[in-house]
């Protein structure tokens, strides 16, 4: 039987979510070019069994809508995973949709999945409209996996998001005027390698700290700051090329000090991963100027302007 379906995999307590990701897939729907199947189709009195069975026989990709609720429910575990593997091995693809921050690698089943969205940050830690951007990337990825759109289209068109995605971060986590700086992406080395850590000092309070860099993804990296009193910080940031005469008012300052510079960094800390005697305020954002082995530049709070100024050395 031709597989020409969508199988939506959801927990009913994220009933929001799914009517969300619909609204996304409408377009494709109108044109029959994707039919989604989801259990609000299931009838009162029908065989919910077999009308799962049946609807995954028929789907060509299934969506996992991953929550702490998807993650709660035994019925998916129970019911739909174990079908949902049967057919992957006959074809079927899984793409795993992390709608809410959960422990979803935890789950050997789902941790060998490729999750979306491409930079594993959970949909509801965005706002609206990069939430409306990263699920127009999905619909654009999922109709060039169907083979209901050019592979160069849908290309291009994740390429246009993704780059529309990053402007609109970077603008949400500007501070003052005086921090904002026209920024391009350019075709310079990244100065970040996965395993790196860049050690130094916090001016005015000389406190020190080390970046580690845990994972990189194009210009977003994953990591963590680790303090001199055992506080430590997930951190995740993104780095940018420079045009000539495009440095940030904010880090003229040390741009005569510095040899080389391959570009722009900002980092923002997530979380406190361990509470030290000195916890870290958390309403900020570090900017910097990144050379080949030293990055030098300045902490600013959400409302509160310039409080210091740091610089780093690489493997020290």
């Amino acid at each position: 039987m031709a597989r020409t379906k969508l199988f939506i995999s959801y927990s009913h307590r994220d009933h929001a979510w799914l009517e969300q990701l619909k609204i996304h897939l409408s377009l494709l729907m109108r044109r029959s070019l994707v039919h989604v199947w989801s259990d609000t189709r299931i009838g009162i009195g029908r065989r919910w069994q077999e009308e799962i069975e049946s609807a995954l026989g028929e789907s060509d990709a299934a969506v996992l809508l991953i929550t702490p609720d998807f993650l709660a429910s035994d019925f998916i575990w129970n019911e739909e995973l174990p079908r949902l593997v049967a057919h992957q091995k006959q074809g079927m693809q899984i793409l795993p949709l992390i709608a809410r921050p959960c422990a979803w690698r935890i789950a050997p089943e789902l941790a060998e999945l490729q999750s979306r969205p491409a930079d594993g940050r959970a949909l509801a830690l965005n706002d609206n409209a990069q939430i409306d951007l990263a699920l127009a990337e999905f619909v654009y990825e999922l109709a060039d996996r169907l083979t209901q759109l050019p592979a160069s289209v849908a290309s291009e068109e994740r390429t246009l998001h993704r780059t529309a995605a990053t402007e609109i971060r970077s603008a949400a986590q500007s501070g003052p005027g005086t921090l904002r700086s026209r920024r391009v992406n350019i075709g310079s080395a990244a100065p970040f390698k996965q395993g790196q850590t860049w050690a130094g000092i916090y001016h005015p309070t000389e406190r020190r700290l080390r970046l580690v860099i845990v994972e990189l993804a194009g210009r977003q990296l994953i990591g963590r700051i680790e303090y001199d009193d055992h506080s430590v910080t997930d951190v995740k940031g993104e780095w940018y090329g420079l045009d000539q005469g495009s440095v940030p008012e904010a880090l003229r300052m040390f741009q005569k000090s510095m040899h080389e510079i391959a570009g722009t960094v900002t980092l923002r800390e997530l979380r406190l991963l361990n509470r030290g005697s000195r916890p870290p305020q958390l309403d900020g954002e570090y900017l910097a100027l990144v050379g080949e082995s030293i990055m030098k530049g300045v902490w600013h709070s959400g409302g509160g302007g310039i409080q210091g100024h740091f610089e780093l050395q690489l493997g020290a």
